[in-house]
């Protein structure tokens, strides 16, 4: 195997990475917004946090991969479709910070509702309702999206 080829190798399952923590806390999310119980609230948070983390190594790591797929051919960082790969990435990123504050108050709200023997977790619900958060996760997932359209498209090639 190429060192080519195992960059490349790389680069996919990374991404795939990525994109797996992405469905998880999707999933692991809208899951919880549907739930009364502080415990499952909680855990299906829990759920989405790995999802998140997921998300993050698997980004960082598809970029260092790609920065060494580039190094390795003959394209060049400034290629347009690279250059928007990239800033949407970062848009991703930040969307998604942006987004999960309100997912990690509510997680942490479900969490002590639980360590004190609640049964409902009001709070953590309300904050699973929040517009602002639920927008910034469907830009960076929709950003996340474009990113994988522009790697298999490649437009300008």
């Amino acid at each position: 195997m190429s060192t080519l080829e195992i960059a490349l190798l790389l680069h996919i399952a990374a991404a795939i990475a990525f994109f797996a923590g992405l469905v998880l806390a999707t999933a692991a999310t809208w899951a919880a917004a549907r739930r009364e119980h502080a415990r499952e609230i909680a855990v299906l948070l829990g759920t989405a946090r790995t999802g998140a983390l997921m998300v993050i190594a698997g980004g960082v790591a598809t970029l260092a991969f790609g920065f060494w797929l580039v190094e390795l051919t003959d394209r060049d960082v400034s290629e347009a479709w690279l250059s928007a790969s990239v800033a949407l990435l970062i848009a991703a990123f930040v969307l998604g910070a942006i987004g999960g504050r309100a997912l990690k108050r509510a997680r942490r709200l479900a969490e002590h509702a639980v360590a004190n023997g609640e049964i409902r977790a009001d709070g953590a619900r309300a904050l699973l309702g929040d517009r602002a958060a639920r927008v910034a996760n469907t830009v960076a997932a929709l950003a996340s999206v474009s990113i994988l359209v522009l790697m298999v498209w490649r437009p300008g090639e």
